[in-house]
């Protein structure tokens, strides 16, 4: 919901306004709600407020939860000298696509659908990748070349990327990694990786053992899940964070209640190692959008805020099924007087050169355009090449630039949607992708979710 430039939330307890430009939070007693309601109201249709409304609203816009419009050129000064800097800093986070061969035949698997490269990345690509990165910042300097380089597939843990790994690890000495596995191997890798440069782990559990193991089975047949946690222990014993993916759909999001107990039983709810969130099944056809032969919006909506009603334990457990919500969580969340700083851009991709490379050669913008020439900002094996004009168009796509952002209230949240998305439905990079933010159902029950 709307009130000026702010987001009302409102759940079945608290009412929170979050001003969309500075991000300001203020919460008001539940027992204004029918006013509230009646100014958003009348706001839309341009209606008159009586004397309780007004005194209602003057008193916010004292205490600058409503700001003054004058702002929002110094904002926006502020915000484009503030990320152009940042084009130039350190922050190079490639992802290598190691090889799309998998050990885990997932029901849902978004690369089976794609025509992908057989092969693999060895040694002689890695090599390449570097020599990319030079070549780049001939363009776009760079301040320094610190990496945190992403690996992931297909499965990155997997015996003929041995070989690979160990000469990754010994090349960048100096960088910090993060691992995107089903978790499967960790038992069998731990001894190779070089524990103090993991940076973090995604690893996917979908549910209790029974929901996971339907889901996500071995290749060969077997079941995954005691394999997986057996890793996730061996992990977190070393000190090392794990971003455990929850992928549900309107069947098994009503069994998350057995993983639930599951994590509490393992003490993992509350570790400060585990962070949990739940994502959907999306596809990848036209957009990235829900792929409604798992589930719908309304379906995954309500029934996220149902279980969050009956669990106390969802509380733990983000909400990562739609753009701009970790923002949205981290302003519900942050600490009094703390600061986060609104965005421009909806991706890091598009401002730093954190791009993907696979083993057809190709190089990416987003890991999830791989295989799609659209998605193409070069080559780096055998030869490097680097397309100049699409990346200075990247470097483009923010809020400032697009038209349909400019009167939007969410465009700091929202951000302008998913760049690949928007290259998947349109070829065209400055339409944007509001997906959530222009659905009505999702808005209103916006604080429910997120409260």
């Amino acid at each position: 919901m709307k009130f000026k430039d702010n987001l009302v939330l409102i759940n079945d307890k608290t009412i929170l306004f979050i001003n969309l430009v500075s991000y300001r939070r203020k919460k008001v007693q539940y027992k204004h709600k029918d006013m509230v309601l009646s100014i958003i109201d009348k706001e839309k249709g341009n209606n008159n407020f009586n004397d309780e409304e007004l005194s209602f609203i003057k008193e916010l816009e004292e205490e600058k939860q409503i700001l003054n419009k004058d702002l929002d050129s110094l904002v926006k000064k502020e915000l484009l000298s503030y990320y152009g800097d940042s084009m130039n800093d350190n922050r190079i986070r490639p992802s290598i696509v190691l090889s799309y061969e998998c050990n885990s035949n997932c029901i849902y698997c978004y690369q089976k659908g794609k025509k992908l490269p057989n092969g693999k990345i060895n040694v002689d690509y890695i090599d390449k990748i570097d020599e990319f990165y030079n070549k780049y910042s001939e363009n776009f300097p760079l301040k320094n070349k610190n990496f945190v380089i992403y690996l992931t597939g297909g499965e990155p843990l997997l015996d003929s990327n041995i070989t690979t790994l160990k000469y990754i690890f010994e090349k960048w000495d100096n960088a910090k990694f993060e691992i995107a596995t089903n978790g499967i191997n960790i038992t069998k890798f731990i001894d190779y990786l070089p524990i103090d440069k993991i940076k973090e782990f995604d690893i996917s559990l979908d549910g209790d053992r029974d929901t996971h193991n339907k889901r996500r089975p071995m290749r060969n047949g077997d079941k995954s899940f005691d394999r997986i946690v057996q890793g996730i222990e061996m992990v977190i014993e070393k000190g090392i964070p794990v971003n455990l993916k929850v992928t549900s759909d309107k069947n098994s999001i009503l069994y998350l209640t057995n993983l639930l107990d599951f994590l509490e039983k393992k003490d993992w709810l509350n570790n400060p190692l585990i962070k949990i969130g739940i994502s959907c099944v999306f596809s990848f056809k036209e957009g990235i959008k829900l792929d409604e032969k798992f589930n719908t919006r309304t379906d995954i909506i309500n029934s996220y805020i149902e279980m969050k009603k009956c669990d106390k334990r969802m509380r733990n457990i983000e909400p990562n099924f739609m753009d701009g919500i970790g923002t949205l969580n981290k302003i519900v969340t942050r600490k009094q007087n703390s600061r986060v700083m609104p965005g421009i851009y909806c991706c890091e991709n598009l401002f730093t050169p954190s791009y993907t490379f696979d083993p057809s050669g190709n190089v990416y913008f987003c890991v999830a355009l791989t295989g799609n020439d659209k998605g193409k900002v070069g080559t780096f094996y055998p030869e490097v090449n680097i397309d100049y004009d699409v990346i200075s168009k990247l470097r483009e796509r923010h809020i400032y630039q697009m038209n349909e952002c400019e009167e939007c209230s969410y465009k700091f949240i929202c951000r302008g949607g998913c760049p690949a998305s928007t290259i998947l439905q349109y070829g065209n990079l400055m339409k944007s992708d509001c997906g959530f933010y222009q659905d009505e159902f999702v808005m209103d029950k916006l604080g429910q979710i997120i409260l």
